[in-house]
């Protein structure tokens, strides 16, 4: 009888887990098409999504976010666990166009007599503005088993790892004569450009309780997209017209995708009231694959296959944390190698490659650093605030409307609460203050010269059930 008994309670012990398993897999497919379907649309703003957890993400957290920020520590308490986590993110962008005739005067007329032509000057340089919304997903889930002297731990996250667009408004007061111009003075370097990285992930762990040691490793399967679209002429200049009058402006889109994998290694130690843990991550070479298109004024439309190559970074992350009472204060910090990425070249696919395109980058490295001060003021219930600097990764020379970035502040706050066992929640705010950004010296073709400004404003949920 008890055997028969202890059967039937495996059973249904099994088939519970089965059904959690598969309604995980079911919510990771469901995810996974929908980011998919909508990278095209999907108005993500910045270079580097990483604000899953909100103002409470760092390197030092445990359970399905640790699975990005430090795998770790996914190994730290036994049992299983689902997160998921939302990070809604609104863009406001403007970009005011000059033309220089002296870089010293700054001045908006240039002495090139094809801006004598009337509404020339008006439909190449001003505002532009973009408004861009968008929800970033993260989906994580994992099991970590208790061993004499030693847990043991795995798991799998899908997230978006790197994003970025340039959705521009439409300038309807462009005159009438120049059709192109009704797309924007931004439009030389991006009509609409958009590129997304997903990142699909399992890591193992392991943690030594009684040294308080624990080391991960993480294998991710990243997948991009990227499409852009941008004005464009035959002879890389701005003339709207040629010499017979006849509209020369045309138009050239590319869109493609590539996938590549990415590892990452990650140690951490608890100690008393200290904290610390640190993770490298290596960056990787995509080479975008896709169809290019082509059509200068009155030519037909032309189709080729293109490529172009796209590094991402190798990233270092560490967090640092103290507890005392009911206070914790945390220092987090990332260092992110972008010099890696010194253009992007798009090449027709032939043998041998020929160069179409190339958009100078010049990315510089950046050390972030971030503190998050939190309070338990009722049991479970814990507040938080941040205050952090990032530094820009895009040169004021190299800065264009598809791909801006600028020192910016970034201010936080949040709450998290632990409901018994099972449950918990995390909710924050966070508002990115970038400084204004003037481009006086463009290695662009055209030149990319004028004033950038940025306002980015961050909402997370984070939630996670204990199995």
């Amino acid at each position: 009888m008890m055997d028969r008994q202890r059967s039937s309670v495996q059973a249904r012990l099994t088939g519970g887990a089965l059904r959690l398993w598969s309604a995980w897999l079911v919510w990771l497919v469901v995810v996974f098409t929908v980011m998919m379907t909508g990278a095209n649309s999907a108005h993500a703003s910045g270079i580097a999504l990483n604000r899953f957890g909100g103002i409470f993400g760092h390197a030092n957290t445990t359970g399905g976010l640790s699975l990005f920020w430090n795998p770790s520590r996914i190994s730290i308490r036994p049992g299983g666990y689902f997160t998921v986590d939302a990070t809604m993110v609104s863009r406001n962008a403007s970009y005011v166009r000059r033309i220089y005739e002296d870089e010293r005067e700054r001045t908006d007329r240039v002495g090139n007599p094809f801006y004598n032509d009337p509404g020339v000057l008006e439909s190449n340089t001003g505002l532009a503005t973009s408004s861009t919304l968008a929800v970033l997903p993260m989906l994580a889930g994992g099991y970590t088993f208790e061993l004499p002297r030693l847990n043991v731990g795995f798991g799998a996250v899908l997230h978006p790892a790197y994003g970025g667009t340039a959705a521009w408004d439409k300038n309807l007061a462009a005159p009438s004569e120049y059709p192109g111009a009704v797309d924007g003075s931004q439009r030389w370097h991006g009509l609409a450009s958009t590129f997304l990285i997903l990142h699909g992930t399992l890591a193992g762990a392991i943690t030594l309780p009684d040294a308080g040691l624990s080391f991960g490793a993480a294998l991710s399967f990243a997948r991009g997209e990227i499409s852009t679209v941008r004005a464009r002429n035959v002879n890389r200049g701005e003339q709207l017209v040629d010499a017979n009058g006849y509209i020369q402006e045309g138009r050239i889109f590319f869109e493609g995708n590539d996938s590549e994998v990415s590892l990452s290694v990650s140690a951490s130690l608890d100690r008393g009231p200290v904290t610390f843990s640190t993770q490298y991550r290596s960056g990787y070479n995509l080479t975008v694959r896709g169809l290019l298109r082509q059509a200068y004024a009155t030519q037909p439309l032309t189709r080729i296959g293109a490529f172009l190559d796209f590094p991402t970074p190798h990233v270092f992350t560490s967090a640092l944390s103290l507890r005392g009472g009911r206070f914790t204060g945390t220092v987090a910090t990332d260092y992110s190698v972008w010099s890696r990425m010194r253009s992007n070249i798009i090449f027709v696919d032939i043998d041998p490659p020929d160069q179409l395109l190339e958009i100078p980058r010049n990315l510089q490295n950046t050390l972030s650093i971030r503190g998050l001060a939190e309070y338990e003021f009722i049991d479970g219930w814990t507040a938080g605030a941040s205050l952090g600097w990032d530094p820009s990764a895009v040169p004021a020379n190299s800065i264009d409307a598809a791909l801006s970035d600028a020192n910016k502040w970034q201010v936080g706050a949040g709450i998290r609460t632990v409901f018994g066992e099972r449950w918990g929640t995390m909710l924050s705010y966070t508002q990115d203050f970038y400084e204004t950004v003037e481009s006086v010296q463009s290695v662009h073709e055209p030149t990319a010269n004028g004033t950038y400004k940025d306002a980015r404003r961050w909402l997370n949920l984070s939630v996670e059930v204990r199995l």
